[in-house]
C-alpha cells in the first residue's frame, strides 16, 4: 500500500503567520520553533497547522516519532476539513499505526478524502471494498 505523505500549502485566514512561521521553519530545520507556531495555529483551529504538527510526529522531526501523537493531530486536521489529514488517519487505522487498527474506519475515512476530491484516497477506498470491507 504507497501512502502519500505530502504537504499542500495554502496560506489563508488570521493565523496563517503562525502557519506560514511554522512551515518556514520546517523548511530551515528548526523543529522546535516549527512545532511552537504549528500548535499556535492547530490551537487556533488552523487545519493545516494540525496537520503539520501530525507529520511532524509522524516523522519524529524536532522529537521522538510518535504515530499516536500523529493520529491525533491527523484526527483535528480531518475534522476541520483537511483532506491530507482525513487520508493520513484512514492509513494510521488501515495499518494500526498509532490507532486501533480498523479497516472499515480507514474505508470510511478514506471515502472521505475521496468525496474531497483527493485520488489517493478514493483508489484506497476502492482497494479496500474490493477486499470486502
Amino acid at each position: 500500500m504507497n501512502y502519500v505523505f505530502a504537504i499542500f500549502i495554502f496560506i489563508t485566514g488570521v493565523f496563517a503567520n503562525d502557519l506560514m512561521k511554522g512551515f518556514e521553519a520546517i523548511n530551515q530545520g528548526d523543529f522546535i520553533q516549527a512545532q511552537i507556531h504549528l500548535q499556535k495555529a492547530c490551537d487556533n483551529k488552523n487545519a493545516k497547522g494540525c496537520f503539520g504538527l501530525g507529520l511532524m510526529h509522524y516523522r519524529g522531526d524536532g522529537a521522538a516519532q510518535d504515530y499516536a501523537k500523529a493520529t491525533i493531530y491527523y484526527k483535528k486536521a480531518c475534522d476541520s476539513g483537511e483532506v491530507l489529514g482525513c487520508f493520513n488517519l484512514a492509513a494510521m487505522h488501515d495499518t494500526g499505526m498509532g490507532a486501533k487498527r480498523d479497516k472499515a474506519r480507514a474505508k470510511e475515512l478514506f471515502k472521505l478524502a475521496c468525496d474531497m476530491d483527493y485520488e489517493a484516497g478514493c483508489e484506497e477506498y476502492k482497494l479496500l471494498t474490493e477486499k470486502g470491507y
